[in-house]
């Protein structure tokens, strides 16, 4: 089946997305952000244009890379459905919740889409 997303769902999606306090990232097959909430961006010090095309390792500390690329991998090949994990960066502890989204839709155009939720603890 074939979804197709109306202009006033997407506002209404972000409205929702841009309440929570969890930053949430997207990203496509190609570990591109496709998507960053307003809270997403404000953890990472950025504006969301700024982040949007951008590879995923990208928002990571280089002392991560290898850690996230197998996190990253293990979901795409399905060996985990999720990955959680705590993180400190100076002062501030961060918990961040790495899935697999799954649905008609994002089968339907052959993308697959991992969420970051970053919540300070």
């Amino acid at each position: 089946m074939n979804m197709v997303f109306k202009e006033s769902t997407k506002v209404e999606l972000d409205l929702v997305l841009n309440t929570v306090v969890e930053g949430i990232l997207i990203i496509n097959a190609d570990d591109l952000i496709i998507y960053c909430n307003e809270p997403g961006a404000k953890l990472r010090n950025t504006k969301v244009e700024e982040v949007l095309g951008k590879p995923v390792l990208d928002c990571h500390s280089a002392d991560f890379y290898e850690s996230v690329k197998k996190i990253i991998d293990d979901l795409k090949s399905g060996k985990k459905p999720y990955h959680k994990r705590l993180v400190n960066v100076g002062s501030n502890y961060f918990e961040i919740t790495y899935s697999k989204l799954n649905g008609e839709l994002l089968q339907y155009q052959e993308m697959l889409l991992k969420e970051f939720c970053w919540r300070l603890i």
